[in-house]
């Protein structure tokens, strides 16, 4: 798995989470401090997510943060 596709990946698990939720991406970027238009960006998966991005939004979602990331991740130099 490449860096794009774990970008796409996370992106489509933040976009689940806000769905399954009810939730609107203006309300998450709100709660913690994203302006809306890079969170837009992020979910459509041009921009990677920082790792404290993914916490606070776990946070704001109260799910584990693990639910937003993808079930495995290449070690150093493999590609998947």
């Amino acid at each position: 798995m490449g860096s794009s596709e774990i970008r796409t990946n996370v992106a489509e698990r933040v976009r689940s989470a806000l769905k399954t939720q009810g939730r609107s991406q203006l309300s998450l970027s709100l709660e913690i401090g994203i302006p809306n238009t890079t969170l837009g960006r992020k979910l459509a998966g041009h921009i990677d997510f920082t790792v404290s991005e993914v916490f606070a939004i776990a946070r704001a979602l109260s799910v584990p943060a693990s639910d937003l990331l993808p079930d495995t991740l290449p070690r150093n130099g493999e590609q998947r």
